[in-house]
């Protein structure tokens, strides 16, 4: 079974994810991911309109050691609407941006943020430019951030990937029977949303997370939410019969489950980003175990449906 690392997301770093977040605090939690050894952090232009990148940038004392993914696509924008931009002329601009944020020489790792299925219809020379690009020596190497972990059948033809990222989580497993039937040779796999937005924690208020304008969540219907709280509380019994803490189960399951080479949990606090790394320290769940939390996902799936509120605005076309 292949071994997974934790890395950190940093969308929350961007204050228009979670909630806002100040300058020290976000400073805090990047000094201390630093401290403990994290090497992989996860960010996106379109995070915070570029905050992520900024703190990122300015709070890590060195680089050499660590790699940070960055995104190009998905443009910044408030609301539903997603301003989506792979033309080369704006993935020149978008990348120029990230290099100077993120105050590094090169990218080492940038990915296609959620592209339509439909991409090369309208960006027929996307993959010309991705290899003029990476010849040019601005990006090391291409990924792709999935929107949906079932695109991974259509983009997997198109670009020789380096890494994949999807959604995976006690209580969204479609990435698992897909990655467990698809060979991808050398390509990693990047699974991000481990706590499912925060559902699979201990103290989660799903009406506070719902009025703040400054969440993500305040986007998504009630009862898109309910789905995800009632799936939740189902797992949250069986942490409970197994005596750990709900986020300890949920950060073990993705670890454990042989799908991921890489976890990017965000935090939105030291003692958040604490209480995640005391999952590395817990015992693997055995093979029993992931079996079962298996089992109680394909009950939950029966009912299981997700209603997203956002919509592609394509430019640059």
């Amino acid at each position: 079974m292949k071994t997974c690392e934790m890395g950190l997301g940093c969308w929350g770093l961007g204050g228009d994810a979670y909630g806002q977040i100040t300058e020290d605090s976000s400073k805090e939690i990047l000094n201390v991911a630093q401290s403990e050894g994290t090497r992989f952090f996860d960010t996106s232009p379109s995070y915070g309109f570029g905050l992520s990148e900024t703190r990122l940038g300015s709070f890590l004392t060195s680089k050499r050691d660590k790699l940070i993914a960055t995104k190009v696509g998905l443009n910044p924008h408030t609301g539903t609407e997603m301003p989506f931009d792979l033309s080369e002329k704006g993935m020149r601009l978008s990348l120029a941006q990230s290099l100077q944020r993120l105050r590094v020489d090169a990218l080492s790792l940038v990915q296609i943020h959620s592209p339509p299925l439909d991409v090369l219809e309208h960006f027929p020379n996307l993959i010309a430019d991705l290899d003029r690009i990476r010849s040019e020596g601005t990006v090391v190497d291409w990924g792709i951030s999935l929107r949906n972990p079932s695109h991974v059948k259509f983009f997997s033809k198109l670009f020789p990937w380096v890494s994949y990222q999807v959604n995976f989580s006690l209580i969204d497993q479609r990435a698992m029977p897909i990655f467990e039937n698809l060979s991808l040779n050398k390509s990693k796999i990047i699974a991000r949303t481990p706590l499912n937005f925060g559902f699979l924690t201990e103290n989660f208020n799903m009406e506070a997370a719902k009025r703040d304008a400054f969440s993500h969540l305040s986007k998504w219907s009630m009862s898109q939410l309910e789905v995800w709280q009632k799936s939740a509380d189902s797992m949250k019994k069986v942490a409970r019969e197994w005596d750990m803490k709900i986020q300890h189960l949920a950060l073990r399951f993705v670890l454990d489950s042989g799908i991921a080479d890489i976890m990017i949990p965000g935090v939105m606090s030291t003692t958040e980003l604490k209480e995640n790394l005391l999952a590395l320290k817990a015992p693997q769940l055995e093979s029993w175990q992931i079996s079962r939390l298996r089992d109680i996902y394909e009950d939950i799936e029966k009912d299981f449906r997700i209603t997203t509120p956002f919509e592609y605005k394509l430019r640059g076309h």
